[in-house]
């Protein structure tokens, strides 16, 4: 699929967000969650870990998406 030129800017932007901000602030929850008490044990634990699963997977998602274009 060709990408025009207004998609592939909107995933370079969606693509920083993730970076710069999204998976700080994951990061920053994940330690909270860890101070808590054991990831996976928790639920709030187990919901972090899979909000960063899906940044991750989106954030690969979009490298792949780009470097195609």
């Amino acid at each position: 699929m060709q990408l025009t030129e207004a998609k592939v800017r909107e995933l370079r932007e969606e693509l920083d967000y993730l970076k710069r901000v999204k998976r700080p602030k994951l990061l920053a929850d994940i330690a909270e969650a860890r101070e808590a008490g054991d990831l996976t044990n928790s639920p709030g634990g187990q919901a972090v870990q899979e909000k960063w699963e899906l940044v991750e997977a989106r954030i690969q998602e979009i490298e792949a998406a780009l470097a195609k274009a």
